[in-house]
């Protein structure tokens, strides 16, 4: 993973237009070849942190985890859910453009240092709710506005699905750092959560919190001392 990767940066400068850039780096290519290391080379920014082939792969996991999700709801609550492949791709590149930008700033060296669970539950998170690639199916052509509006055809628990899909895949990552067997929300717990994700603004600092008391909590480490 590139999380574990040293890296090492050379900055190239020279006087010209940017018709000459081409040629730069050109010659930069020719003189690097035969080097045994992978090298990338980017003109007016730095290379990304996360490699294309890094990004998709975490995709086709996601997608994956998403897929067994997907027919373990429509199952249990009886209701046509669907994902839209697209929209979870921009979660994906959402997520870790955020975990990305964290790690520029935040570490020392971003290239090497490994971004823990707790931020990427955080970013997951917010991503997963906020662009909400399961969707319910239904035809609107078939329905008459009394039959939209009955009560038994406004169950909200659908609108749930994308919600309770990023705590699960978030406790997921956390199961792994914490080397347990699983790491899982209360009922009660995962019910205020899951009403607050819904119905109030939480952005990623407050869930960076909370998810860093769930990792003390897995992990065993006291969060309240009292006497």
């Amino acid at each position: 993973m590139t999380d574990h990767k040293e890296r090492v940066f050379a900055t190239i400068i020279f006087e010209g237009d940017d018709k000459k850039i081409a040629s730069v780096m050109e010659e930069v290519r020719a003189r690097l070849a035969g080097i045994e290391q992978q090298f990338e080379i980017t003109a007016h920014a730095p290379p990304r942190i996360f490699t294309p082939q890094e990004i998709e792969d975490r995709f086709v996991n996601l997608y994956l985890a998403a897929q067994k999700y997907q027919a373990k709801f429509s199952k249990k609550f009886d209701v046509a859910l669907q994902i839209d492949p697209r929209l979870l791709y921009i979660t994906t590149i959402s997520a870790f453009d955020d975990i990305e930008r964290y790690k520029a700033y935040h570490l020392e060296r971003p290239y090497r240092d490994r971004s823990d669970a707790v931020k990427r539950s955080a970013f997951l998170t917010k991503w997963l709710c906020k662009i909400g690639a399961f969707q319910t199916r239904f035809d609107l052509e078939e329905l008459t506005f009394e039959q939209i509006l009955d009560p038994k055809n406004l169950n909200a628990k659908p609108a749930l699905a994308n919600i309770t899909f990023a705590i699960k895949v978030s406790l997921a990552h956390i199961t792994i750092d914490c080397k347990k067997t699983r790491v899982a929300l209360s009922t009660e717990a995962e019910f205020h959560l899951s009403y607050d994700l819904l119905y109030r603004r939480v952005n990623e600092d407050a869930l960076l919190a909370t998810y860093q008391k769930v990792m003390d909590l897995a992990r065993d480490n006291p969060i309240v001392i009292s006497k």
